[in-house]
């Protein structure tokens, strides 16, 4: 186990997960990233989607960083692996509206995690629904 994941388990208690090899996780929310350390064992890497939830009346998140906008797009068009997203927020709201603006969570399927800290919700293409979400329940 990485030194990293022992510090962090001091603190945040979520079940375990387990995660095909060389996924990408979008993360909405803040802090989506803090999961990371507990999720890397099979090189899970992410990236930062949406800190906010802020949308113009054209669908724009009105906090998107543009400059690093195109680099994220082309990392996310050339993974070759799956795709996971993980949601922190403080209610249930975020999730939905973002499941249905961003064009990488389109159909995915979504479930709370159990934690100590916060609203985690983890949402995973319905490939992996079966695969994911019954490893969880069998925690």
């Amino acid at each position: 186990m990485p030194e990293s994941k022992n510090v962090y388990e001091q603190y945040i208690k979520i079940n375990d997960i387990k995660l095909p090899q060389n996924v990408v996780a979008l993360l909405y929310g803040q802090p989506s990233a803090v999961l990371l350390p507990l999720l890397n064992e099979n090189g899970v890497r992410g990236i930062i989607m949406h800190q906010n939830v802020s949308f113009d009346n054209e669908g724009k998140d009105i906090f998107e960083n543009y400059k690093w906008k195109e680099i994220k797009e082309n990392a996310l068009k050339n993974h070759k692996g799956p795709k996971i997203a993980i949601f922190a927020e403080n209610n249930s709201v975020f999730h939905p509206v973002m499941l249905q603006v961003s064009e990488y969570t389109k159909n995915m399927k979504c479930r709370i995690l159990d934690n100590n800290i916060l609203f985690w919700t983890i949402c995973v293409p319905p490939e992996l629904e079966n695969k994911i979400f019954a490893d969880m329940d069998n925690e």
